[in-house]
């Protein structure tokens, strides 16, 4: 999987970097793509940034049979993405507080509400592309990492924290994650052009976003911890630097054991399990102890 998105990225970023170096060479100002309409056998209307290089390089200078394949690859793309993010809600939903909290809902009742779920996600996004078009922002790519930055980075760092780190504690953390995303919020709506009747405040790529509320709730949640110790069970095997010997074997058995599946060696997968099954007995005897770590 990680060499997937690898390769998906080098992908990405070899396609503009070509279309940057081709209608550089045919004379066009690239960094400010408003005269590329004109150009392009005037097929569609200026958009005012780069996010017009493909659209004009497939609708003007692409056969029309490839231009129809790229399209259907586009819709169909999309509609991938866009039904995988729905089922992601609404599952999450489901499973993390539904079913969590009122476990003897029966089936056909979860699977009601999931529907209902994507149904209310999906009208919720139909709202907010028609915001989008009617503010006249004209700039997505912007918006998905301005979203990234107020979401997911602060997210992904309070993981971090917790794996990484033995002092990090729930209420850092939570300082940490609620003052980034309010700084990001902060800094992403003065940078939108409908915040005030004269455009944005200042000019601000979302993509140094990600990078504030990442490292902003890094910092403050780590730093919060230390001034703010609590009382926390052993965390033995429960981040990286507190992993036991064991718990390292095990790892590592595992991935043989799965090795020797996909070679279906019968006597080897017998020998794995018998040596898994007595570690994963240890590692599940350790960790349980609470005890007072002073932080």
């Amino acid at each position: 999987m990680f060499w997937v998105s690898i390769a998906t990225a080098i992908l990405f970023f070899s396609t503009g970097s070509v279309l940057y170096t081709y209608f550089l060479s045919q004379g066009y100002y690239v960094d400010n793509s408003k005269n590329l309409a004109s150009g392009i056998n005037n097929v569609v209307s200026p958009v005012g940034n780069g996010s017009g290089f493909l659209s004009y390089f497939i609708a003007g200078l692409l056969p029309i049979g490839i231009t129809g394949l790229i399209l259907s690859a586009i819709f169909a793309s999309t509609q991938s993405t866009v039904s995988s993010g729905l089922s992601a809600l609404a599952n999450s939903i489901v499973v993390d507080f539904i079913a969590k909290f009122k476990p003897n809902t029966p089936d056909r009742t979860l699977a009601l509400i999931s529907k209902l779920l994507v149904f209310i996600f999906g009208t919720l996004g139909i709202l907010f592309g028609n915001v989008l078009i009617s503010t006249k922002q004209d700039d997505l790519f912007n918006y998905f990492t301005g979203f990234i930055g107020l979401l997911n980075a602060p997210t992904i760092a309070v993981f971090l924290l917790w794996i990484f780190t033995t002092k990090t504690n729930w209420k850092g953390a939570l300082v940490g994650f609620v003052f980034a995303t309010l700084v990001g919020i902060c800094i992403w709506l003065l940078t939108q052009k409908f915040i005030t009747p004269n455009g944005a405040v200042f000019s601000f790529s979302a993509a140094w976003l990600t990078m504030i509320t990442f490292s902003t709730t890094l910092i403050l949640g780590y730093s919060v911890s230390l001034l703010l110790p609590t009382k926390q069970n052993d965390l033995t095997n429960r981040a990286y630097w507190t992993r036991s010997k064991e718990f390292i074997e095990l790892m590592k058995l595992e991935e043989e054991l799965d090795i020797e599946e996909k070679r279906k060696n019968e006597k080897a997968i017998l020998e794995l399990q018998v040596q898994v099954n007595h570690l994963t007995k240890v590692v599940d005897s350790q960790g349980h102890q609470p005890n007072s770590l002073g932080y």
